[in-house]
């Protein structure tokens, strides 16, 4: 899981956008089979940043609202800041 959200978040910062959207999306399915919250939130904000950067910005915004709800729900008040942040 790991392994997969470092290779996502590098194919992001390589603007291989589509490779890195499939990716992350593999890494946030074995995220939540796994109940990996740190897993789910790192899948999430980077599938957040990857749609913004191909111009969509409603999966952008549907990404970062779903990391917030999460942090919200365990009380992560950094990655509630984060959230907050990414959304604008």
């Amino acid at each position: 899981l790991a392994l997969a959200l470092e290779r996502g978040f590098r194919l992001w910062k390589e603007r291989a956008l589509s490779a890195a959207h499939s990716t992350l999306v593999a890494a946030l399915r074995e995220a939540e089979r796994r109940g990996s919250v740190a897993g789910q939130l790192g899948a999430l904000q980077l599938l957040g940043n990857v749609a913004f950067e191909r111009g969509d910005t409603p999966a952008s915004r549907s990404y970062h609202q779903r990391a917030l709800a999460i942090c919200r729900r365990h009380r992560l008040g950094v990655g509630v800041a984060s959230s907050l942040h990414n959304l604008g």
